[in-house]
Order: structure tokens, then C-alpha cells, then sequence
């Protein structure tokens, strides 16, 4: 299974036949090819959060490549000694050879290899290529002014997390550069990154098994499922909710654990922005962590973490994947403003065929919906940004609906068809997550 064991084995990968096609040559050296690093299977995290726990999660692709073994060749050094952390005799703080100084004395912006223990000229084939332009895995970190890096700034919440970043980049032996701000930037589109930007492997979420683990199987006993989410921010900001609110704990604690499903097609990847409006949690989600089961005198065992299912997964076939989770005892809730009046036609049908007259389906207030719990497990279904639940998926949704009562507001002047129209009249799909999932977490009332 990709992405467990360490670094070096992300889910996704990149791509083998795009491998230095980034860095170019002659002129075009020192220039950054964004395309053909998308094109070999890079991104670029950006933001202190997100890099930080990507490199802690390592389920990207974080292992240097030949690329970058050439230009060490070439320049005749062995470039992959950091040295410690506090760096004896490096004014950065890092030790090592590295690509260290920004070469003032041409106008080429280059940088030059460094020995670790001060700066040497290079006068036989000094070929001075840019790190940024090496396609291959690689921690970039904003240059600072010399008064940053002084003893007074070493027990500030921002030196520290920076000193957790690289000591994590060095126990991976990843390549960590200083570069302009600049050049940060470029790497991420102008977005803003704290300093801090990521060369690694794209991210493929593992696909969900047929049927879902219980929770007496050492899985969640909530999972949020979304049903062709597109925009990465709300991506982003559900994934963080889900973990804030309970993934992140690990199977059998305290009843407070949530996993995510995506659509394997038609949803937003799991890429930058995502794991930016994450902080991160996306990279955490991915991971799989050893988990317990519960054998049936109720002794919690632990999971091997080659066996633990991820707490984030994607499935090829939603509606059918709902249908199957019924089927072995989930409760599949959809959230809806109001019953989708495609669920009430095939009741209405149903009832008409058999001669029967069931009755019709709920949306509840989402206070009045029990909680998730063990013996209650939850797969909580929210649609897409624009048209909500699919007709195929409403119908799948075998518990009912939930949804989250409006304030009765004053968009529009009041006037509820004006209120429509402007778009208030309803939450962002980020929002109705995080308070549904809030609400099926609590713990249940005591009987």
C-alpha cells in the first residue's frame, strides 16, 4: 500500500517520465518551469502548517531524485550533510553543505554549492544552478535579515516552529534551501506562505473498501461523506473541522472519531489550497495510523498500521457505496434543507406499486437527530457547493435528512424571494459541515 512505512512512498507519486524536464539547460537553467514540475509530479505546500505536517505525515513522495545526485556530481561535493540542528559554525543555523548564499557578485541570481563550513569559490566548472529549478523534493524557506537569526528571536513560537520544520526536513535528508521571498512566490503562486514552501509528490487518496469497517473493527464511527465537492477551500475547511472534531484521535477514543470519503471524480484534489484551508490536516488525514478493535468481550486490540484503513479515503461509486453501507448497518444521513423532492417521487412510486403507504421520509433539525456513536454508527452526506445532493445519492440516503434551521435573517430586505436571489439564503456547505459535525460528535445523552 502506498504511503505507509515511511517517506518515499506517498500515494500518487510522481511521474517517471517527467523527471527533469523542469531544468532546462543552457539559458534556460536558472528558470522555473512550473508546468513540467506539475508535469514530473510535484506541488508546491505552501504555509507553516501545512508543510510542517506534511513532512511529519510523509504520505507524499519526499525522496530527492537522480536530478538532483547530478548537480551534486557536477559541482564534485558531497551535498547531504545538514550537520546539527544548531549549526557550530553555519550562521543559518543548519550546518552542512547546502545551496546556503545568494550569489551578490553576478546579476544572475544564482546560487552556488557551499561546504557547510563557510562559502568557497568554485573556479573549474562552477556552474551555478538555481535550487528552485532542480526537479526533485525540497524544503524552501525564506532568507532571513542577519538580526533574525540572533539569540534573542531562538525561544519565539515563530523560531521554533521553523527549527520543528527543518529538523523534520533533515531527518528525511531532504534538501532545505534559503531563497528570496521572490522566489517563494513564484513556487506558489503568490499565495501567501509564511516562509515556508514544499517541493513533493501529488497526493491520491487510497480508495475505500467495498464495506466500510465498523467501529467494532477499529474504523470511525463517523464519516463525512462528500458528494462531489469541488472548490479546495471547502475542501479544505471540512477536512480541518472533521479533524479538529474528532479524526484525529484515532479509533476507540472516546467515541470522537471522524473520517472523510471524496468522490474519487468530480471533487476537488487534494492539492495546495486544500491543504492550506486544511492547516494541514489533510496531510494527517491520509496518513494511516495503527488503530484498536474491540474483539466481542469488548477488549480493544491494536491494529497493525499496514492493516489500519486511512481516515481519509475516495470512492468510485457513491450512490452504490451508500446503499452497501445501509445494508451492513451504518446510518446514512444526507443533509438537505428539505426532503429532495427526487426521494419523495420514489416514495411516492414505491407506494404506489406494493399498494403500501410507508411513511415519508424525514429532514429533521440536526439537534433533533441522535448523535453518532459506536452503536449508532454515522455516514454523514453533504452535496456539492452548487447543486447539493445528487438525485442517485439523496436516494441512497437510507436514515433520512438532516439540515440547519435558518434564522429567518434579513437578506434582501427581508423579502424571501429577494433573499434567494442574493445568496443568503442558505450556509456555505464549509459552515453546514462543521456545525452538523459538531452535533454528531457530542457524546449521547445519558439514559
Amino acid at each position: 500500500r502506498w504511503g505507509r512505512g515511511g517517506r518515499g512512498q506517498g500515494r500518487g507519486g510522481r511521474g517517471g517520465a517527467g523527471r527533469g524536464s523542469a531544468s532546462k539547460s543552457s539559458g534556460d537553467e536558472n528558470r522555473i518551469d512550473l508546468r513540467s514540475l506539475e508535469a514530473a509530479g510535484y506541488v508546491h505546500l505552501y504555509g507553516a502548517s501545512p508543510v510542517l505536517n506534511a513532512l511529519s505525515a510523509t504520505v507524499r513522495d519526499l525522496d530527492p531524485n537522480e536530478d538532483l545526485e547530478r548537480v551534486r556530481s557536477m559541482e564534485g561535493q558531497e551535498a547531504d550533510s545538514y550537520g546539527d540542528e544548531e549549526g557550530d559554525d553555519d550562521d543559518e543555523g543548519y550546518g552542512g553543505g547546502r545551496y546556503r548564499d545568494y550569489d551578490t557578485d553576478d546579476n544572475d541570481g544564482g546560487y552556488e554549492w557551499g561546504g557547510g563550513r563557510g562559502r568557497e569559490e568554485r573556479t573549474k566548472k562552477a556552474e551555478k544552478i538555481r535550487p528552485e529549478t532542480i526537479p526533485t523534493p525540497a524544503l524552501f524557506l525564506q532568507e532571513r535579515k542577519p538580526s533574525s537569526s540572533s539569540s534573542s528571536s531562538s525561544s519565539s513560537s515563530t523560531e521554533r516552529r521553523r527549527r520543528a520544520v527543518v529538523s523534520l526536513a533533515q531527518s528525511l535528508s531532504l534538501p532545505i534551501h534559503d531563497v528570496d521571498k521572490g522566489i517563494l512566490n513564484t513556487l506558489c503562486g503568490n499565495r501567501p506562505h509564511q516562509g515556508y514552501v514544499l517541493r513533493c509528490g501529488a497526493l491520491d487518496f487510497e480508495t475505500a473498501p467495498p464495506h466500510l469497517p465498523l467501529p467494532r473493527d477499529g474504523g470511525p464511527h463517523l464519516w463525512l461523506a462528500l458528494d462531489e465537492v469541488v472548490d479546495p477551500q471547502n475542501l479544505g475547511s471540512l477536512v480541518r473541522s472533521a479533524y479538529f472534531l474528532g479524526a484525529g484521535a484515532g479509533a476507540g477514543s472516546s467515541g470522537r472519531e471522524v473520517g472523510v470519503l471524496v468522490c474519487a471524480r468530480n471533487s476537488a484534489p487534494p492539492g495546495p489550497v486544500a491543504s492550506a484551508a486544511s492547516a494541514g490536516a489533510l496531510e494527517l488525514l491520509a496518513a494511516a495510523a495503527p488503530s484498536s478493535s474491540s474483539d466481542d468481550a469488548g477488549t480493544e486490540h491494536e491494529v497493525d498500521g499496514d492493516e489500519a484503513t486511512p481516515a481519509m479515503l475516495s470512492v468510485s461509486n457513491l450512490p452504490k457505496f451508500l446503499r452497501t453501507a445501509s445494508e451492513d448497518g451504518w446510518r446514512v444521513l444526507g443533509a438537505a434543507a428539505e426532503v429532495p423532492s427526487s426521494v419523495l417521487r420514489l416514495h411516492r412510486a414505491a407506494a404506489e406499486d406494493d399498494g403500501s403507504t410507508p411513511p415519508p421520509p424525514e429532514c429533521l433539525p440536526f439537534f433533533d437527530a441522535p448523535p453518532s456513536s459506536s452503536s449508532l454508527p454515522t455516514i454523514l452526506v453533504l452535496g456539492s457547493e452548487g447543486d447539493g445532493l445528487r438525485p442517485a445519492v439523496a436516494g441512497a440516503c437510507a436514515g433520512g435528512f438532516v439540515s440547519v434551521p435558518g434564522g429567518g435573517g434579513n437578506g434582501g430586505g427581508g423579502d424571501p424571494t429577494l433573499a434567494s436571489a442574493v445568496g443568503v439564503d442558505s450556509l456555505n456547505v464549509g459552515v453546514t459541515g462543521g456545525i452538523l459535525l459538531s452535533h454528531m460528535v457530542r457524546p449521547a445523552p445519558a439514559e
